[in-house]
């Protein structure tokens, strides 16, 4: 019976040398390479706001003041009113409606109110649907 021979091959070798040296590296020059990594990334920054070719986007903002139309974010101003108004109403019903759900029993007018209330909620629905649908 022979003994088997086990040896690690060049390459597992050539790994380990370069793993101890990057570690000798780092363990004996942590300032200088944490100074490096912060240049680069200066660097980095620098190269990316002051040489890099802006290409034309689509999107007013990032163009400039000249392609901005105060029109676009005037006509986006009252959808964002109206529908902060409507999302109030529908707080508001629900607030009523939960009233009646509370109760122990119903009467003729608390079953009106509870029709009304479904009723607006449902013309909030529809308006809003109508403002998503226009541009």
């Amino acid at each position: 019976m022979s003994r088997k021979t086990t040896f690690n091959s060049a390459e597992e070798r050539v790994g380990t040398d370069w793993g101890k040296k990057f570690k000798r590296l780092i363990q004996r020059y942590p300032g200088s390479i944490f100074g490096g990594m912060l240049f680069v990334m200066l660097v980095s920054a620098v190269w990316m706001f002051a040489f890099k070719q802006r290409e034309p986007t689509s999107i007013g903002l990032l163009i400039g003041p000249s392609k901005i139309g105060l029109d676009t974010i005037s006509a986006k101003l009252p959808s964002i009113s109206s529908t902060h108004t409507a999302l109030t109403q529908v707080l508001d019903l629900q607030s009523q409606i939960q009233l009646l759900i509370d109760k122990d029993s119903l009467t003729t007018s608390d079953s009106l109110l509870l029709i009304d209330a479904l009723e607006r909620f449902e013309s909030i629905q529809k308006s809003m649907q109508l403002n998503n649908a226009s541009p």
